[in-house]
């Protein structure tokens, strides 16, 4: 039997509706690229007025509703990376999340 969290989110269409735009807002205002391989992604932000702040907060949120992501941000010359794990079987969710900021795909060599 499998103690991995299930691959579901736990919003209602409301929530979702609401964190998405939240996502969009951000992504709009400070997404400079993302990348995006298998079950792996690395969203870059420019690093500026409370867009940490901001991030952390959407991670926050995220960690309570998408248990099977790992979500975690790092920061290095002005620029915030956002680094989301998804399990096997999750990279539709992954996209979602990429997708949900305004995705800026680079290719990246696996």
């Amino acid at each position: 039997m499998s103690t991995d969290p299930p691959i579901a989110c736990s919003l209602s269409a409301t929530e979702l509706s609401e964190r998405l735009a939240e996502m969009k807002h951000l992504g709009d205002t400070a997404l400079l690229e993302t990348r995006h391989t298998g079950t792996r992604a690395e969203l870059l932000f420019a690093a500026g007025e409370r867009v940490r702040e901001r991030l952390e907060a959407i991670l926050e949120k995220e960690a309570h509703c998408c248990l099977f992501l790992n979500l975690q941000l790092s920061e290095s010359a002005g620029v915030i990376t956002l680094h989301v794990q998804a399990p096997e079987g999750a990279e539709v969710a992954l996209s979602e999340i990429t997708d949900a900021f305004g995705d800026r795909t680079r290719a990246v060599a696996r």
